[in-house]
């Protein structure tokens, strides 16, 4: 949806620019941008009215549909190519009216509507890794945008580049379609009932409410208006510079094409390479002081010199920066935001607050024009540039300012009643190098809830600094192993090893902590602590311990590394407990010449009734991320087996076997999800293995999953929502 976006409005608004600089003229640009910032008023005040009360997809297929007709009806107005002198004709002023409505009303949304799932969909700490990825789908269809935009003008006409614009936005109907049928109603992202009753006044005046008493909103408004001004006058200095520098509409459509390929091209370099490691090294709050400062200093050289190149560096710094760090910026900054109100608040600050800046920016310009341009008549390039200056440095003054008030909102969310927002409150406190963050986190780690203290420790493996360090060595004592978990993995990401404070503490967890994946994770982080030739000591001498459990954690943990498994682990597929067999069944079915002697012992594993429910729980979950399906046939007492996780995952590889019994399969796994006497056992003893299942087991339980009743489904759900924490759990727990 990003990449369709992306490439219609690159495509159709290179167009309509041209069209406006050549057909109208240079002077009406600043009308521009007051009206398509007023029309983007309304079209966000309508969305505004209806945010978190109606469904995201219907929404957003209802924005789509209009905006993408109203585009095609406004290119019956006017000629391909023109055909005389600049000329404000009445079709033609219809036009702009009718493509700035659309764009303004319906297009200005879209990009907020497909965020605000995203921000519903992904936590903050997933965030700070994916939203640089979701960022370079819109980067690529810029690139691919630009890359046609001068033979298609030259091909078809600027005026045509329309159709495609709308086409692209028309597109993204049958994809959300499509993606609702194959997810179902988990995904459509259905608000709590309470707020579907308020009135749409109601609603509305509740966003604006806390906007104007939380000064974080507040910081975000002024950022945002800032933002809009300063960008309307550098796109209008730029525009200004590039319009003296090409003379005709085709030869100026062109540049902008090849500059949008040029920029989207080095931003997606940045975004998938740079901009996760630059977003968790400086943090959120140092983030949004990165723009206003580039942005002053291209100031300052379009200032000393209003030419082609000073120009071209002013827009390319704005551009790059504003994609990629400040935008990022932004979007986590948003999931500081109670998510009961995320949807109207990022309604309100992009469709409003960010198009009153435009407004404000083009009556600057054409305040400061009115003034020197024809009252002194000394010209208007000096003041223009200058006013940026002066507004840069205010809103450098202000982010610095206003840091504070990011804090005092997230500690405000760490009270809130609603679990999503404490621990999206957490995550955000990811700030590298500030105490304030840290004292925080110190509070949030005196809760009861063993989920928010395991939060903590994940959240500070991402910071890795002195304060996260002593609060991890705290942690590692928590009564609960979730807690103890995730302070091992995070003390495993510290970049140059485990700190030695830690040392001895992680021999201690590895010796004598009772939860066996606590030791996996510590005997883990030892051997990433290590050189090879220590690590590989310390493995022999862990894997031939005398407890089974700690031989089968080490088998894990060596199954981590990238060294020659088959040394080490290949003896202990004749390992006399069950439990470290089927570990090392399972790293060494992923090397080409140990895979059929480890299929031969998971078939042995499972055939032996006294295995006990580990090994067996351990194998059939091997069996689902093999890869092909081994040759095996599930013994009778497997498949109908008291242990609830077994028996699961047995009638999952039934599934995968074969489709003659498949709603009968289904049938019998939901009840067995469902049974709430089942749940913590399959919490333990499921879920953790729910992401090894195929595509092809994944998606009938998913989409059988969204076809029960709602009171099963609820309950089906409440297990299937932990699928991506742990997905989420694994991705951290990788130093």
């Amino acid at each position: 949806m990003l990449a369709l976006l992306a490439v219609g409005y690159a495509i159709g608004w290179s167009a309509v620019h041209s069209m406006l600089v050549k057909r109208l003229g240079i002077e009406y640009l600043p009308y521009t941008y007051i009206g398509i910032s007023l029309l983007g008023v309304v079209g966000s005040s309508i969305y505004l009215s209806f945010a978190d009360a109606v469904r995201r997809d219907r929404l957003l297929i209802w924005f789509c549909g209009l905006t993408g007709l109203a585009l095609l009806a406004s290119r019956l107005l006017v000629t391909a190519r023109p055909d005389a002198e600049p000329n404000a004709t009445p079709s033609l002023a219809l036009f702009f009216a009718a493509v700035f409505f659309a764009q303004g009303v319906g297009n200005a949304t879209l990009g907020t509507q497909v965020w605000t799932i995203v921000n519903d969909l992904l936590r903050p700490s997933q965030g700070r890794r994916i939203y640089p990825m979701l960022g370079t789908a819109g980067t690529i269809g810029g690139i691919a945008g630009g890359a046609s935009i001068h033979f298609l003008a030259e091909r078809f006409g600027t005026a045509n580049l329309i159709v495609l614009w709308a086409f692209a936005i028309l597109a993204i109907i049958p994809m959300t379609l499509f993606v609702r049928a194959r997810f179902g109603g988990e995904l459509r992202g259905l608000r709590p009932n309470h707020l579907a009753k308020k009135a749409h006044s109601e609603r509305l005046g509740e966003g604006v409410r806390f906007f104007l008493s939380s000064r974080m909103a507040r910081t975000l408004g002024v950022v945002a208006l800032l933002f809009w001004i300063v960008g309307s006058i550098a796109d209008f200095q730029y525009t200004r510079i590039m319009n003296n520098t090409f003379t005709d509409e085709a030869s100026l459509a062109g540049y902008y094409g090849i500059y949008g390929m040029l920029i989207n091209a080095s931003g997606l370099v940045v975004q998938f390479f740079c901009s996760a490691y630059l977003i968790r090294r400086i943090g959120v709050g140092r983030g949004f002081l990165a723009l206003p400062a580039t942005a002053l200093g291209g100031f300052a050289l379009v200032g000393a010199s209003f030419t082609f190149w000073p120009g071209l560096v002013l827009r390319y710094a704005w551009d790059m920066v504003g994609m990629t760090v400040q935008g990022n910026s932004y979007q986590l900054a948003l999931n500081a935001i109670p998510s009961n109100l995320r949807g109207r608040m990022r309604g309100l600050l992009d469709g409003v607050i960010n198009p009153l800046g435009g407004v404000f920016g083009g009556l600057l310009i054409l305040g400061l024009h009115f003034f020197f341009d024809h009252r002194l008549e000394t010209g208007w390039n000096d003041p223009v540039t200058l006013s940026g200056m002066v507004l840069t440095v205010a809103w450098i003054f202000f982010v610095l300012s206003a840091r504070e008030s990011y804090f005092s909102l997230l500690e405000n969310n760490m009270k809130s009643n609603e679990r999503r927002t404490v621990l999206d409150a957490i995550e955000s406190l990811e700030e590298p190098g500030s105490q304030r963050a840290a004292e925080l986190l110190d509070l949030a780690a005196t809760s009861q809830d063993p989920e928010i203290r395991a939060s903590v420790a994940r959240t500070r493996g991402g910071s890795r600094d002195q304060y996260a360090l002593a609060g991890l060595l705290q942690s590692v004592h928590d009564e609960n192993y979730r807690v103890r978990l995730a302070a091992v993995r995070s003390l495993a990401r510290f970049p140059a090893g485990i700190p030695g404070p830690a040392q001895t503490e992680i021999d201690r967890l590895l010796e004598s902590d009772p939860e066996p994946q606590v030791r996996a994770a510590a005997f883990q982080a030892l051997l990433a602590g290590h050189c090879a030739g220590e690590a590989r000591s310390l493995a022999d001498k862990w894997l031939g311990h005398t407890d089974p459990r700690i031989r089968a954690h080490a088998v894990e943990a060596v199954g981590r590394t990238n060294w020659d498994h088959r040394p080490l682990l290949a003896p202990l597929l004749s390992d006399p407990a069950p439990l470290v067999r089927a570990w090392a069944a399972r790293v060494l079915l992923r090397e080409e010449t140990t895979r059929e002697q480890a299929t031969q012992v998971l078939a042995l594993v499972l055939e032996d009734v006294a295995a006990g429910t580990d090994a067996h729980e351990l194998a059939l979950a091997t069996l689902h991320g093999s890869g092909p399906m081994p040759a095996i046939q599930l013994p009778s007492h497997i498949m109908g087996s008291h242990d609830p996780a077994v028996r699961v995952l047995a009638l999952a590889l039934s599934l995968e076997q074969t489709d003659a019994t498949a709603a009968k399969t289904l049938h019998e796994i939901f009840n067995i999800l469902a049974d709430p006497d089942n749940t913590e056992r399959l919490r333990a003893g499921l879920v953790p293995y729910l992401p090894d299942f195929s595509e092809r087991v994944a998606d009938a339980i998913l989409m059988g999953c969204a076809m029960l009743d709602p009171a099963r489904r609820k309950l089906v759900s409440h297990l299937l929502t932990e699928w991506h924490q742990v997905l989420e759990t694994r991705t951290q727990g990788v130093p």
